[in-house]
């Protein structure tokens, strides 16, 4: 309770008295031990002096993050050209990791940021023991601030033993996407939730991942300078946040519970997409709307055939007709589809043994909720897989015409219809049936692209 009264609001630190810098009596030790701790310190400074952690395991951390984001840098694209981009340290502690990067790659600009003055003072007195002050620039910041996305973007953002810190990584992340021209380095602590069944806790746990809230009291270096609550995440918590944002391409380069001293890290690397366009349209993915599995997933045109016109008397007839062994296969699996209750899933156990290769969670997961709308899509999908568009665009026009149409129907429908109209080169329809599209759902992530590629 005393080190919360003695904190400013705004997480800083209280105001200092003394300033060791200033002190011409001080030898070089004296204000290194006066500046601490340095937990995220490693440095030789000449003369037989070393500024280092003095907790084994922070050393261990650090100097694995050093090995893993140098080997990751030194084989990108960006080690070709580090001379000509801009490198920024979020949560920068003492500098650590923009006095290695820039000595390893030489960065046009380095800028460390860190919401404590204390951590800046340390940086900036390391740099400037080791001649590197004029290469480097370390100033207060907060990443959970608005006033953090006025310093533009970086070529390449770390982001390195934050995340965990912080009671809202989400705006965080979302700030960290704003200063990102190009890649992101992210470290963080993670859950390891390998003895956790998500199926325990939620009935489709397909979509969802851990995040742990801890009262975090070590304010030593920097922990819990805001609240106190920090949020854990697991590592797919990670992803998924980065995703959600907008960062693709996301790689894990180091998942520190397989090293040969485990710990609970992780390290990944994420991509910016391509700018927002001058429409105002932003590309997002979104693994929670797992939108690419929908994209992919093909229903056998004779079973989609077969679901359609059961659940759409009123719209047109299918112009094809399926086989008699067709008929057979789809009629079992109507009939497979509407058996509710543990009778039905023992059934569907029992064909999906006796059908190897035929995913029928999938299958009929594709006709979950509002199963009449999502039949018309499904048809007109495996219709323009086949082949047959013709016939896609007569079930498509039909089926967008209905009042309250479900709402996935809608966006990936109008999708469709304009992937059909460009494979037809008809130009203006496919813009205009893109633009519904998005408009529908502006973060529906293969309209995205679409739009991306078409206004290149």
């Amino acid at each position: 309770m005393a080190d919360r009264l003695t904190r400013r609001p705004d997480g800083a630190d209280p105001v200092d008295t003394y300033d060791p810098e200033k002190d011409e009596g001080l030898s070089v030790e004296e204000r290194i031990n006066l500046l601490g701790p340095w937990t995220h310190a490693d440095f030789e400074l000449g003369d037989g002096v070393r500024v280092k952690s003095s907790h084994p395991a922070h050393l261990t951390r650090i100097r694995r993050m050093r090995a893993v984001v140098l080997g990751f840098l030194a084989e990108s694209d960006i080690a070709r050209t580090a001379n000509e981009k801009t490198l920024l340290d979020v949560g920068c502690n003492a500098g650590y990791f923009s006095i290695e990067l820039q000595k390893a790659f030489h960065f046009d600009r380095v800028l460390g940021i860190d919401p404590r003055e204390r951590n800046i003072r340390k940086a900036r007195f390391i740099a400037s023991q080791l001649g590197l002050d004029t290469e480097l620039s370390f100033q207060t910041g907060d990443i959970l601030s608005e006033s953090v996305r006025e310093l533009g973007e970086f070529d390449v953002v770390l982001f390195l033993g934050v995340l965990y810190h912080l009671d809202d990584p989400l705006r965080a992340l979302e700030n960290i996407f704003r200063l990102t021209k190009d890649l992101l380095v992210l470290e963080t602590m993670i859950l390891n939730p390998a003895s956790v069944r998500l199926e325990r806790l939620w009935p489709q746990p397909k979509n969802f991942e851990l995040m742990a809230t801890e009262c975090e009291a070590d304010t030593r270096d920097g922990a819990a300078a805001r609240t106190g609550i920090v949020q854990v995440p697991s590592l797919g918590a990670v992803r998924m946040l980065l995703e959600h944002v907008g960062f693709d391409n996301v790689r894990v380069l180091m998942d520190g519970r397989s090293e040969p001293d485990p710990m609970n890290t992780a390290i990944l690397a994420a991509r910016k997409p391509s700018p927002t366009l001058s429409s105002g349209l932003t590309v997002f993915t979104s693994s929670m709307q797992d939108q690419s599995h929908e994209g992919q997933r093909r229903v056998p045109l004779p079973i989609a055939r077969w679901f359609y016109a059961r659940m759409n008397p009123d719209l047109p007839s299918p112009q094809s007709q399926n086989g008699v062994v067709d008929d057979v296969v789809a009629s079992l699996h109507w009939w497979l589809f509407r058996i509710r209750g543990l009778r039905g899933s023992y059934l569907r156990a029992l064909v999906a043994k006796l059908l190897p290769g035929q995913d029928l969670a999938s299958l009929y997961g594709a006709f979950r909720h509002a199963p009449a709308d999502k039949a018309c899509l499904e048809y007109a999908k495996s219709l323009h897989a086949a082949g047959l568009s013709a016939e896609a665009l007569v079930i498509l026009n039909a089926a967008l015409r209905k009042a309250s149409l479900d709402w996935d129907v809608v966006y990936q429908g109008y999708f469709l219809r304009a992937c059909i109209h460009r494979d037809q080169g008809d130009t203006t329809s496919f813009r205009r049936d893109l633009e519904k599209s998005l408009f529908a759902n502006p973060r529906f992530q293969p309209a995205c692209r679409e739009w991306s590629e078409t206004n290149r």
